[in-house]
């Protein structure tokens, strides 16, 4: 067990500082982050999403914690991971400009120089879609070769909708390899995720049979087991 949590703390970490650390990169080389950062992460999820499920999103584990789909120590556990992979790329950025001219700060200021109120609703917005995608992949019944591609589109879709507010970060580990240090940035959008996961599980999972598979009858709600494979009668199979 111990080297299964290991593996997957790993990938998560690698999986963050390559996903910050790509954007971050992005960023100094003019790209635009909106199209940058869902090609990068449909790369991570393809690349680490088998063994620890690619969060590389403090929020997104967070929604996932939530919404019951991973322990709480392991989501403390997938947390300290990505914000550890955030550091470390500020860290390297931070050794890469140096005696450049060039600052963290600067590639910061258009997201902390907004207003608070403005830039915590385009973080929930952001994450709320997001996550709702995010969501979307681990309740519904996708086919594993288009899970990433859905998981990328909907950080696109997010990131696009929340540019009506002035834009959003969307990932509070790469707030923080971008030294924007702030509530809106870090705290704001966990609760986008919350409400976007929240939303993703009261649609993806139940089951149609109408209480009357094996699994359900005689329960006054649908068991845990019909509720997850959604096979407990022929009205249920997909």
């Amino acid at each position: 067990m111990f080297r299964e949590n290991g593996r997957s703390l790993l990938a998560e970490f690698i999986g963050s500082v390559l996903f910050s650390g790509a954007v971050l990169l992005g960023l100094l080389s003019n790209i635009q982050g909106m199209i940058l950062a869902p090609i990068v992460l449909i790369f991570v999820v393809f690349t680490v999403g088998a063994i620890s499920g690619a969060h590389v999103n403090p929020a997104i584990t967070f929604g996932a914690w939530f919404a019951g789909k991973i322990s709480a120590t392991k989501a403390v556990a997938y947390m300290i991971a990505q914000i550890a992979a955030g550091f470390l790329v500020l860290l390297l950025a931070s050794l890469l400009l140096k005696g450049s001219g060039i600052t963290m700060t600067q590639f910061a200021t258009q997201f902390t120089e907004a207003p608070m109120l403005k830039s915590a609703i385009a973080e929930i917005i952001a994450l709320f879609v997001f996550s709702f995608g995010v969501g979307t992949v681990m309740f519904g019944k996708l086919s594993d070769s288009v899970k990433p591609v859905v998981v990328g589109l909907s950080l696109m879709m997010g990131l696009l909708i929340a540019m009506a507010w002035g834009g959003a970060i969307a990932n509070p580990a790469i707030a923080i390899a971008l030294r924007a240090f702030t509530v809106q940035h870090l705290l704001a959008p966990l609760v986008g995720a919350i409400l976007g996961m929240g939303v993703a599980k009261f649609l993806y999972t139940g089951c149609d049979c109408g209480g009357n598979c094996s699994d359900c009858k005689g329960e006054k709600s649908h068991s845990k087991k019909c509720v997850d494979s959604c096979e407990g009668c022929d009205s249920c199979k997909k």
